[in-house]
């Protein structure tokens, strides 16, 4: 189990942190590319704040709820996007987080969507769209 909040979880709730440092014992040497320090979703603000070594993003909700890539937003044959920007609640928020594995977070919104994950890679890559 990775440790969040001082506890025993794999999920996070609003306001608190994934950390690095809480990855599993078994990636210690292993070299990924762009983890981030720390995940906070700051609901109050309805962003989503990414710590990389190098830089701090603050990632809107409704933008990263936009990019979602899940087999339910986007065709996986084509690559064209099914969900429509227009669907998703202004006011929408993270209920919950967890980390996938070394390489992604999924997050819970508020619209019962769950389904998306997002690896470091593509945070990485979303920031220059901001």
């Amino acid at each position: 189990m990775i440790p969040c909040g001082g506890r025993d979880e794999r999920t996070c709730r609003p306001n608190e942190v994934l950390h690095k440092a809480a990855l599993p014992h078994c990636l210690e040497g292993t070299v990924v590319t762009k983890v981030p320090s720390d995940i906070r979703a700051v609901g109050e603000q309805g962003v989503l704040t990414v710590c990389w070594e190098s830089e701090q993003v603050d990632f809107p909700f409704v933008f990263l709820r936009g990019h979602c890539q899940c087999a339910h937003c986007v065709n996986e044959w084509t690559g064209e996007q099914i969900l429509e920007l227009a669907s998703i609640p202004p006011d929408i928020v993270v209920e919950k987080m967890e980390l996938v594995g070394s390489y992604a977070v999924r997050i819970h919104w508020s619209d019962s969507h769950s389904s998306g994950l997002y690896t470091w890679e593509r945070l990485w890559e979303l920031r220059a769209g901001l």
